[in-house]
């Protein structure tokens, strides 16, 4: 049963979180064959690393692209689990170095924008990958416009002089940050999320009437809005029900 609940919860997420449909317009089919599949397969489990791909994985810059790293700089195809990264704490608006908790690899085509800065250097990233724009936010690389400031590692900024698009195969690498989930690439150290799109967390209720079982995913809240955490990935984890329960029991 659990397995069920599992490949049902996580179809309807997929559905609502990457594919964009409300509730009202979720496909109920996919989800009950979903929900099945979970109770003979474990096929849940499948679509969650789809979907914890689509929040964490995809978006990548090419292998040259240069890291700020506690050793100096270094190609983000050579950062492995440890290293410590350059990081920005949007609370503190302070900087520091986080571990490396995860690195990534993917090669297959993809849609590469690159950037090319007033300073003469250029970064190439997958087309979502999230930038910060100061004043702004985070924006995928394919939203960014010439004439706007990214922020750099200094708390100074960089303006984009020009911005091309281009399709090709290409090996390209991403890694997970620790606590912070951002980084700075580039000589001139432009900050960079880890994660894809919002940097919001969404908000989970429970139904009325319905018992949801233990070990259906949350994401949660590392620290709670009553001690004022916010909802941002940075400020989020992956825990089962009874996990998430467990928290307020102690």
């Amino acid at each position: 049963m659990v397995g069920c609940a599992v490949g049902g919860g996580i179809e309807i997420a997929w559905q609502m979180l990457v594919e964009g449909k409300s509730l009202a317009c979720v496909d109920w089919l996919s989800v009950a064959m979903s929900a099945l599949e979970g109770c003979v397969g474990g096929m849940g489990s499948s679509k969650l690393a789809k979907l914890l791909k689509k929040w964490f994985g995809c978006n990548s810059f090419t292998a040259d692209t240069l890291v700020h790293t506690e050793n100096g700089l270094k190609p983000i195809s050579e950062v492995k689990v440890g290293d410590k990264v350059l990081s920005y704490d949007e609370r503190t608006e302070t900087t520091r170095y986080q571990p490396v908790m995860a690195v990534i690899q993917g090669e297959q085509r993809y849609q590469l924008i690159l950037i090319t800065l007033d300073s003469g250097e250029s970064i190439e990233a997958t087309a979502e990958h999230p930038f910060y724009i100061k004043g702004k936010g985070w924006n995928p690389a394919n939203g960014l416009k010439v004439g706007q400031a990214l922020q750099l590692h200094n708390g100074t900024t960089v303006v984009i002089k020009e911005v091309d698009t281009s399709v090709r195969l290409e090996k390209v690498y991403n890694f997970t940050v620790a606590n912070t989930h951002n980084d700075f690439v580039g000589g001139d150290g432009v900050l960079v999320h880890n994660a894809f799109g919002d940097d919001r967390l969404p908000a989970q209720k429970s139904q009325k009437g319905v018992t949801q079982e233990p070990r259906e995913v949350h994401m949660d809240h590392i620290i709670q809005k009553s001690k004022r955490g916010d909802g941002s990935l940075s400020n989020g984890q992956v825990l089962c029900r009874k996990c998430n329960r467990a928290k307020w029991d102690n």
